[in-house]
């Protein structure tokens, strides 16, 4: 997760952790859904894009934000984990 999703944002990590991803694989640029709108802006700039139907190598990860008393978390859905705090 891109912390700018937090911080700029205003996002928790849930929605932060939910938003598509892409990834730079050699020459090509893996765009998850989400994104795909996005190629044809990619491909004006010369980059080659890949519509990725698999999230699975997108990676994965939990987040727990302390926010005053209270703990606020999320957990990838790309991947099988959970995020927990105490």
């Amino acid at each position: 997760m891109d912390p700018r999703t937090l911080v700029d944002d205003g996002l928790d990590p849930q929605a932060g952790l939910d938003r598509p991803r892409f990834m730079v694989d050699g020459d090509l640029v893996r765009l998850e859904e989400g994104l795909w709108e996005r190629d044809a802006d990619l491909q004006k700039l010369g980059y080659e894009t890949v519509r990725d139907t698999e999230s699975f190598g997108f990676g994965g990860g939990q987040a727990i934000l302390v926010r005053g008393d209270a703990l606020v978390g999320g957990s990838d859905p790309r991947k099988d984990g959970y995020a927990a705090g105490f």
